[in-house]
């Protein structure tokens, strides 16, 4: 029996989530040249991932090894990854997709399209882990550099992407144009795909676009002012890669959102020929429309897991599947959680988990936010919070910048915060100190 290692929790359709277990398996056989079984689990609409044991450890030492030793190697995954990402975007608009397509032609595309995010997921891991382990150097570098009081004021200061990615574009014009019908209509013309995270999810609808536009708030990418003991690190190369690969953190949800947005008529007609609404349609890959799918349909939205081992993918589902689950660290007992400051501060709250769009919509005001990590979608919960604490993430992740900006206390890369904490739990954030506890 296979023995797996926890990778991470995402909100992802089976058909997003397989496409990212076979994008992990593509990774390893890369980057170690050793094959991986992988695991994913399914309930609601969360993806559990899992990779063989000891294989994402190897993977961190390889990608470890590269960031210390040669960025020049993080620069042509920079560069590949945007390249996959351009490509994947270029099919999607290339599509033509029409009720008098042939069977046969409109499959070859859903095909296309499936094998095409494979290989974008492939490219997303390594850039997920080329970010995290570059920010971690950065940050390292700058402890080392620095006194404690100038840590925050030198990110802050090389904390710019080098480009202008859409919630960049979106802050420019907000700071320009203060009405909000303009606004609005700003969002539909440009970006209508901001919300999409899967291409089997609903689009947002217009309140959800307003809710947005009311609640925005993101840093421009504005000059900080920094001493000469900060501006002496700037021909670092730790230093000089920073821009390029933020840049790319923003951009790389860009390609995948663009064209998750761009898919649906693809989507839509697929579904429409056997029967389904895209919601239903997620629930199964392209090999596997024939047969019975209402009734696999409803198997796999009780619950499911897919393996793939040596090649060979296997799907359980069912009443029964969610008892077969793995269980992830153990948590019971555990009442508190420390992590990386990203913004100081200290409040008591209630503790909130966001886990999906609807817990974003019913987030309440004065709440303490946990979640896995936040992006742009949270921004309208985020308002509303005292402070937010998240799984993942350093001193340049979405949360830890809106934080800064927000001037709420954040801790980031707990690891363990959305299974330690539940909904209203009173909790302290102690964003002097990173910690994060049950006060009752």
């Amino acid at each position: 029996m296979v023995e797996y290692d926890f990778y991470l929790k995402r909100e992802y359709s089976l058909f997003y989530g397989v496409a990212a277990l076979y994008g992990l398996v593509k990774w390893v056989e890369g980057e170690l040249g050793k094959t991986a079984a992988v695991r994913g689990e399914g309930s609601g609409s969360w993806f559990s991932t899992f990779a063989e044991k000891g294989r994402l450890q190897e993977l961190r030492e390889s990608f470890l090894r590269k960031v210390k030793t040669d960025l020049s190697v993080v620069e042509k995954e920079i560069e590949k990854t945007h390249e996959v990402g351009k490509e994947f975007l270029e099919f999607v608009k290339s599509l033509r997709v029409s009720s008098n397509m042939q069977d046969g032609e409109l499959h070859e595309s859903y095909q296309r399209y499936f094998d095409l995010l494979t290989r974008y997921c492939d490219n997303l891991f390594r850039s997920f882990y080329l970010a995290e382990f570059t920010s971690q150097e950065f940050e390292r570098f700058l402890v080392e550099k620095l006194p404690k009081e100038k840590l925050l004021p030198a990110v802050e200061h090389y904390a710019r992407p080098a480009g202008k990615a859409a919630i960049f574009l979106i802050a420019e014009y907000f700071q320009k144009e203060q009405d909000i019908p303009k606004r609005v209509a700003y969002i539909k013309q440009n970006f209508p795909w901001i919300g999409n995270t899967d291409t089997f999810q609903q689009q947002w609808n217009d309140a959800q676009i307003l809710d947005y536009v009311k609640s925005f708030a993101l840093p421009t990418q504005k000059e900080h002012l920094a001493d000469q003991e900060i501006e002496k690190l700037k021909d670092a190369p730790i230093v000089k890669i920073q821009p390029a690969l933020l840049y790319l953190k923003d951009k790389r949800d860009d390609y995948r959102r663009e064209a998750f947005y761009l898919a649906l008529p693809l989507i839509k007609e697929v579904a429409r020929r056997h029967g389904l609404n895209v919601q239903e349609l997620g629930y199964l890959l392209p090999d596997e429309l024939s047969g019975d799918l209402k009734k696999k349909v409803e198997e796999r939205r009780q619950g499911y897991i897919v393996e793939i081992i040596d090649g060979k993918r296997t799907i359980t589902a069912g009443p029964g599947a969610e008892k077969k689950f793995l269980k992830q660290d153990e948590t019971a007992g555990v009442t508190s959680v420390s992590g990386i400051i990203g913004c100081s501060g200290r409040v008591q709250g209630r503790a909130q988990v966001i886990k999906t769009k609807e817990d974003i919509i019913r987030f309440g005001k004065g709440n303490v936010l946990v979640a896995v990590t936040t992006n742009p979608e949270y921004v309208p919960a985020m308002q509303k919070a005292i402070a937010f604490v998240t799984d993942e993430g350093g001193l340049t992740s979405h949360a830890a910048i809106i934080a800064r900006e927000l001037k709420k206390p954040c801790i980031v890369g707990t690891k363990i915060a959305t299974r330690v904490f539940k909904d209203g739990d009173k909790v302290e954030v102690d964003a002097e100190k990173g910690v994060v506890r049950k006060v009752e």
